[in-house]
């Protein structure tokens, strides 16, 4: 209970003091400016409220609020507040400028609210009659003093990043290899020919170190479309291992784009992972079949190093991790790389696996049979027409594959194979699969495609009709009919939402001239099993399309007729998790994925693959439509007699990287590095606040950011304080009246004029940066909130 409470709270007190660090650090700036130039300083504070303690030394007052966020500096002669501009313009004419007659009231909005007795008398005895400033005040100073201590505030944030940044790395920092462990379908890298196990080096003009530099540059790289109406590319340098095993470098055009329930353009790719079993204690959700849980807790940290494929299939092998004799090995492959046991697992989902570990000091060698992992699907019988996923139009076709080179496009929808209806989506790329590795990979796909008139009496009998029929290509939609040699109307030709932002303008009261066209194709052996990308937040609409890697395409899953939403009602117990831990689980999972709903855009696919994520076996699926009168279907999540998982419920450990300083100095220029890039991010998001207007963060998704890094470790957190240090400062330096950067605008004013701006229209534009400061937050806190409530 108590480790529970400490897990809770700490985080968030480190984020409350981790602000209140860096706004501190912030005064501390001006202050020690201050002084220096001679500026009599009336009070500095760490906090804000009434006084916890206090002192006052030097004619200065040092004290400690009770409220811990950052502190403040209270200077003669200067205030941010402009309506007591010219009050403060009067209390630094005074000679002796008198202290506040009670500091406890100070309400911690740099407060120079002076004795009232003092305020209203006028100067003292031996007062400045002639109107000139107190020699100790901040308007006496010259300009080029009053500019370092307005600036100063912005320097020590940049020096506290630094150092920060510096701790982070002499601590060790873990960084993401950018080397690519899946795609995701319709992605603009699984388009342009991208695969696993590539390691991303450039794009663009950009150098990759990491998986952030790529997030970084693909988040502000092109996107979107030209003046043309064309999808915007960016080359893309790979680094990609042949045969042979020598690395190469291969530059391919990769084109971003927006995924539906998404809002701002990727490339659609994950991070990979390395050969290395992961601990029991990081494999989620944590109900695992026993055999699964010995294998974790036996092999967890292990390495694998080659893996036999075993004769036998999933119903002769024991349900267990011992190792079985009197299977006939079918083939060894070495593993080297995450990519080459990914190969295994999507070549071999059906087939029990012999793992071979590295020795690592424990034995010789370790073997274990890891045999076929079902997949749960929210059906009984695959026969049931209601829980049937029709295969639904081409979405995208990834280039120089099997259907690139057979001419299929977008829009082309797939209707029999062979001569044979499809039936379920689903089990359609498994047949797909199993095709491309026979004998005889070669397969006569019958397709529906929008036709383009060619004679003039076509377009005139059509004419009447506002007919327009395109041919289709790559990255560009066209309604389909659904059903051959038929004219349809393009509002009845069930046209797919195509993961991208490049989709042409909706066409209303036109009709599309449809035919049918045999189309023979040989699939390619690919062992890659393209999975739908779920969110770490389930109840985002989750659109990937359904992959055939074998083909070459992403197509539509379209959800059994009827169906619009599903919701899940969770078993009392489950097997390898005790009964308070799972009613937490089950708690949490209940208010997550309360409604998933296929009428906002949840793809079959998703839907499929959450079951086999959130669920364990025993959960029911109550899905729920608008076919008539009415549909409700309930559904255990059964284990599938034909579908098996294809990492073989087999967890790795991610390929990270400690990056750690060997000295002071390379810690140093690793604090510098992080601080550039962090305030370099400032300006890339100003100049991209359109595109990223939904990405945008306030208050409380900062805090949430704070408390997230600070439960993961001392070194995220500080990157985290990294980037925070290096955006007070940049946006405190940017030219907006109230900020430090507008203050050293009039400054600069007063410099080149030698007379100081215009009160008046000092104090108007002083109030205009106020007001848009209050927008910008109010529009923050919108969208946080927004967030919150899952509104966006």
């Amino acid at each position: 209970m108590w480790s529970d409470m400490i897990d809770f709270w700490v985080p968030k007190l480190a984020a409350i003091l981790g602000f209140g660090f860096l706004i501190f650090i912030h005064e501390l700036g001006h202050f020690l400016a201050a002084k220096a130039c001679g500026v009599q300083c009336d009070r500095f504070y760490l906090g804000f409220g009434k006084a916890i303690i206090k002192k006052k030394w030097g004619g200065t007052e040092y004290g400690i609020g009770w409220i811990p966020l950052g502190g403040y500096v209270m200077m003669l002669g200067q205030d941010d507040d402009p309506r007591k501009l010219k009050e403060e313009t009067e209390r630094a004419k005074q000679k002796t400028a008198p202290m506040l007659a009670n500091p406890e009231n100070n309400d911690g909005d740099h407060a120079n609210d002076v004795d009232e007795n003092a305020a209203t008398s006028g100067p003292v005895a031996g007062g400045n009659a002639s109107g000139e400033f107190d020699p100790r005040s901040y308007l006496a100073k010259p300009v080029w003093q009053r500019m370092i201590i307005i600036s100063a505030g912005v320097f020590m944030n940049f020096v506290a990043a630094i150092f920060l940044g510096a701790w982070a790395y002499a601590h060790g920092v873990n960084e993401v290899s950018p080397e690519i462990g899946a795609l995701r379908a319709g992605g603009g890298a699984w388009e342009a020919g991208l695969d696993v196990g590539d390691r991303i080096e450039q794009i663009g003009d950009e150098k990759i170190n990491n998986y952030k530099d790529m997030n970084i540059a693909v988040t502000f790289g092109p996107s979107g479309t030209d003046g043309d109406g064309h999808a915007v590319s960016v080359p893309v340098a790979v680094s990609r291992r042949g045969v042979d095993g020598q690395f190469r470098t291969v530059v391919l055009d990769v084109t971003p784009r927006i995924f539906p329930g998404e809002s701002r353009a990727r490339f659609g790719t994950s991070s990979s992972q390395t050969p290395t079993i992961a601990p029991l204690g990081d494999v989620l959700p944590g109900y695992l079949p026993q055999w699964q849980r010995d294998f974790y807790r036996d092999f967890g940290g292990r390495t694998i190093t080659a893996v036999d494929v075993l004769e036998s299939a999933s119903g002769t092998v024991s349900d267990s991790t011992v190792q079985t004799t009197g299977m006939k090995t079918l083939e060894t492959r070495s593993i080297h790389v995450y990519a080459d046991l990914a190969k295994v697992f999507a070549r071999y989902p059906e087939r029990a696996l012999r793992f071979h570990f590295a020795a690592e000091g424990k034995q010789p060698e370790a073997m274990t049979v890891v045999p076929p992992v079902p997949m749960m699907l929210p059906i009984q019988k695959n026969t049931d027409a209601a829980m049937v996923s029709q295969v639904g139009p081409i979405v995208r076709v990834r280039k120089n594959s099997a259907a690139f080179q057979a001419g299929l496009q977008n829009g082309d929808r797939i209707i029999a194979m062979d001569g044979e209806p499809l039936g379920d989506a689903i089990l359609f790329a498994q047949k797909m699969r199993q095709k491309a590795f026979s004998e005889n990979p070669t397969v006569k796909l019958t397709v529906e495609r929008a036709a383009t008139p060619n004679t003039a009496d076509a377009a005139e009998s059509n004419e009447e009709k506002s007919t327009t029929a395109e041919s289709a290509s790559v990255g560009e939609t066209t309604p389909v009919g659904v059903a051959a040699t038929e004219v349809t109307s393009a509002s009845d030709a069930n046209p797919t939402e195509v993961p991208s932002d490049t989709k042409e303008a909706t066409q209303t009261e036109t009709t599309t001239l449809v035919n049918t066209e045999e189309v023979s194709v040989t699939l390619e052996p690919v062992e890659r099993f393209d999975a739908p990308t779920i969110a770490a937040d389930p109840t985002v609409v989750m659109g990937d399309p359904l992959s055939i890697p074998q083909l070459g395409v992403a197509l539509e899953s379209i959800v059994p007729e009827g169906l619009t939403h599903a919701q899940f009602l969770l078993p009392e117990s489950v097997e390898g998790m005790d009964a308070a831990t799972w009613q937490t689980k089950r708690a949490e999972l209940t208010e997550q994925l309360n409604v998933i709903s296929f009428a906002d855009g949840v793809s079959w696919p998703c839907f499929v693959e959450l079951c086999q994520q959130y669920f364990p076996m025993g959960t029911r699926a109550v899905l729920e439509g608008n076919r008539p009168p009415s549909t409700r279907i309930e559904a255990d999540l059964v284990a599938s007699t034909t579908l098996f998982q294809p990492n073989h419920g087999v967890t790795c450990m991610p390929a990270i990287t400690l990056v750690q300083a060997k000295s002071c100095g390379e810690a140093m220029r690793y604090g510098v590095d992080e601080t550039v890039t962090g305030a370099g991010l400032v300006f890339r998001v100003l100049g991209n606040i359109g595109k990223l207007k939904k990405d945008i963060g306030g208050p409380i998704a900062i805090f949430k950011g704070a408390n997230d890094t600070a439960a993961a470790g001392l070194s995220p957190y500080l990157i985290f304080l990294v980037m925070i240090s290096a955006n007070l400062a940049v946006l405190n330096i940017l030219p907006i009246p109230a900020l430090d950067g507008g203050h050293l605008v009039f400054l600069l004013w007063e410099g080149v004029t030698g007379k100081r701006p215009n009160e008046s229209v000092q104090v108007a534009l002083t109030m205009i940066g106020i007001a848009l400061l209050m927008t910008l937050m109010f529009w923050a806190i919108g969208l946080d909130i927004a967030r919150l409530f899952g509104l966006m």
